[in-house]
């Protein structure tokens, strides 16, 4: 994990919607005076608390080129709300990170499958992108959304190469494949095996991704990148806490082991918000 962070505002430099009705943008930064001057280095699954005036929140990277970082921002309160309704390119905004541990590549991967869903398509794109870009690893990517236009931040990707494969899934028919994102889980483990599985998503499907690849082939590694409600994003108020493991989401995590994972009582059954109230999934 790098442990150098920085707290600055930055300006916006780009904003790109793709079509979704202004429910989804990823905004770009430029961060590179920041990345030489503090050696800062940016890994797949860590985010960053992105400030308003009306409050911060974490949001992954989804995009940085060790210059230019980027953030794939969902409509879901208000501070996402405000980003994407009123923030334009100039606007600055304030950025503290990197925060948080990374997918953390085995030195033993040589096979990886990669699985996001809805949001959590944004810190596993940025894991296979650098796996295409600066890895060797032969790797099979899997996404699923709602709808097409809000995987289509991810549609760069090259759908089949020797070591590279994507796969886009929609609940609609807006998409390539109709369907659950692990609805060909069973072909795919059928044609190959794997060295590890990374995922972020909603808790139920990864739970069920999970399970079932756990019955394709057991014992197999599984790091799964989590969202909790964070107040601070440093490990101070306790508000991501996990029940039973006490684990902090933003300072333990966001990527956990799938064993540890299930050694918590709400992982994949409820979260609690602002309050501590317990909301089922």
């Amino acid at each position: 994990m790098n442990k150098q962070l920085i707290e600055k505002t930055y300006p916006i430099i780009k904003i790109e919607d793709h079509n979704t009705d202004n429910q989804q943008k990823t905004f770009f930064f430029n961060i590179e005076d920041d990345v030489i001057k503090n050696n800062i280095n940016v890994l797949p699954g860590q985010f960053y608390m992105l400030r308003t005036k009306l409050g911060q929140k974490p949001i992954s990277v989804s995009h940085f080129d060790g210059k230019i970082i980027g953030f794939t921002v969902l409509k879901r309160g208000n501070v996402t709300a405000d980003l994407l309704d009123n923030a334009d390119v100039g606007t600055y905004i304030g950025l503290t990170g990197p925060l948080g541990n990374t997918f953390d590549l085995s030195e033993n991967d040589e096979n990886i499958l990669i699985i996001g869903g809805g949001v959590g398509i944004a810190p596993v794109y940025n894991l296979a992108k650098y796996a295409l870009n600066k890895t060797n690893i032969k790797t099979t990517a899997l996404f699923g959304s709602r709808t097409a236009s809000l995987s289509a931040f991810a549609q760069d990707l090259p759908r089949q190469t020797d070591r590279f494969e994507s796969r886009f899934y929609t609940d609609d028919e807006t998409g390539e494949n109709h369907g659950f994102v692990t609805k060909d889980l069973e072909e795919i483990f059928s044609k190959q095996k794997f060295t590890s599985v990374y995922m972020c998503g909603p808790e139920k499907m990864m739970v069920i991704a999970a399970e079932q690849i756990r019955k394709l082939q057991p014992n197999i590694r599984i790091r799964i990148s989590m969202e909790r409600y964070m107040k601070c994003g440093i490990g101070l108020c306790g508000s991501c806490v996990l029940d039973d493991i006490g684990l902090r989401v933003c300072a333990d995590g966001p990527v956990f082991d799938y064993d540890v994972l299930i050694k918590s009582k709400e992982f994949g059954k409820y979260h609690r918000d602002s309050h501590g109230v317990i909301h089922s999934f």
